[in-house]
């Protein structure tokens, strides 16, 4: 998968990796385990250009899909990117297609 998640913009190659954790958090007065999906952009040569999460309401069914849409929305964000490139529409588009075409 992770090979897919690949695009190229204005010359430099970037990559989107995400990754799932689990944590043990109280909520409502109840231990429940919390889950996160993290998203991270990364420019291949460079480092990390951005960085978005989701968190799961413990109320909530467990999605990775959605868990993934909702931390790379979040990764696109002025608040959440390194870069400027992020507030590129055409940037925007090249990541969204990465993650569609996988």
């Amino acid at each position: 998968m992770e090979s897919r998640l690949r695009f190229t913009y204005q010359e430099k190659e970037y990559k989107i990796k995400f990754y799932h954790s689990v944590f043990g958090e109280t909520v409502r007065r109840k231990p429940t385990n919390v889950r996160y999906t993290d998203c991270r952009i990364y420019e291949i040569e460079g480092g990390l250009v951005a960085l978005g999460s989701a968190r799961c309401s413990p109320l909530d069914n467990f999605s990775k899909e959605k868990g993934r849409k909702l931390s790379l929305k979040d990764a696109l964000s002025e608040s959440n990117s390194y870069i400027s490139q992020t507030k590129d529409k055409e940037f925007r588009r090249l990541v969204w297609n990465a993650y569609f075409g996988r």
